[in-house]
């Protein structure tokens, strides 16, 4: 859910603050939780932005889904967060994702658009540790594709997990032509395969695990950024459109950034929305589209047997529960 597209900075790899600073109401915003609630019972809630702590409600809203038993995931560029004083509310946060693109002020505030924020970012890593669970993410840039180490090597030291992610943008044939129109994407591929495999290496012998990326999602970024299509065209089923409803400051809801909006969640029933014929058209497109996109890039398909394992311990738990308490109602009658 995307609460508002107000920034304070002007990070070279987004485009939400050159947008018309949208953002949901109050009044809104928790009409939509309730919506979703009623429909999905309790469920996890990605809050974005922009930069969800210029949402004047924030603490109010977070409050509600931790009272409702809704998982919060806050995405934040950790420059507003020292400005809160209730400590109890991190507690309340499921996720605190804070944004760290450098390993020095020089990187991290160039990428950013902002002098100052490296160390906003990191005060603000410093004042949320040990009071909610934390995770670091970095996109992967020119700047900072030396560097990947090194920040990898900083979550360890605060024990803290930290996920690279790529940039978004759909993906061209080549780093060569990518170059002339993305000043951000690393043009010496050598550095690229380096530092990736030296990532790869670090996550095999790591009994840590606090990279999140899996051992071939690295190698899938790695392939990413070096311009190799993994992919054969029109044949990656992508998956966003059954795991994912995005939510616009304007109340409007898509699938994908790529396709149109399939409808309003203040005028309409999510449920109605997911199961609308534009969604619908969506997921029949989504079986063969024709754009390669960072998604294929992060996939994380060597943890799809644990995925599965979880669930199947789940459902036999829940269905042994069941039978437990049959059991025990038919004993005491």
């Amino acid at each position: 859910m995307f609460l508002t597209y107000k920034c304070n900075l002007r990070c070279r790899h987004c485009t939400s603050w050159q947008l018309a600073p949208n953002e949901l109401s109050r009044k809104n915003a928790f009409l939509i939780i309730g919506k979703l609630k009623q429909w999905l019972g309790t469920f996890v809630l990605c809050i974005d932005g922009g930069e969800p702590f210029l949402w004047q409600a924030l603490p109010e809203f977070i409050e509600y889904l931790f009272d409702n038993g809704i998982a919060s995931v806050v995405r934040t560029n950790g420059t507003c967060l020292t400005k809160i004083t209730d400590m109890s509310l991190l507690n309340k946060i499921s996720l605190l994702n804070i944004s760290l693109d450098g390993a020095d002020a020089a990187t991290h505030d160039a990428f950013r658009g902002k002098p100052g924020c490296f160390n906003q970012a990191m005060a603000c890593i410093s004042h949320a540790l040990n009071k909610t669970r934390l995770r670091i993410s970095s996109v992967v840039h020119d700047g900072n594709i030396c560097q990947l180490e090194d920040l990898v090597a900083f979550a360890e030291k605060i024990n803290t997990p930290i996920m690279l992610n790529p940039l978004n943008m759909l993906k061209t044939p080549s780093p060569q032509s990518v170059a002339h129109t993305q000043p951000l994407w690393p043009v010496n591929t050598n550095d690229v395969v380096r530092v990736f495999d030296a990532l790869i290496d670090r996550k095999r012998s790591s009994k840590s695990n606090l990279l999140l990326n899996s051992c071939q999602n690295l190698e899938r970024m790695k392939l990413f950024y070096s311009g190799i299509n993994i992919i054969p065209h029109g044949q990656n089923a992508c998956t966003l459109p059954i795991n994912q409803l995005i939510i616009r400051p304007t109340a409007e809801c898509t699938l994908c950034n790529q396709f149109s909006m399939a409808g309003n969640i203040i005028e309409s029933l999510p449920q109605n929305i997911w199961n609308g014929e534009e969604a619908r058209r969506f997921r029949r497109a989504a079986k063969q589209c024709p754009v390669d996109c960072v998604h294929n890039y992060m996939r994380q398909d060597d943890y799809g047997w644990m995925s599965k394992l979880h669930s199947a311990i789940y459902f036999f738990k829940r269905a042994f529960s069941r039978a437990t308490s049959r059991k025990q109602e038919t004993y005491l009658s």
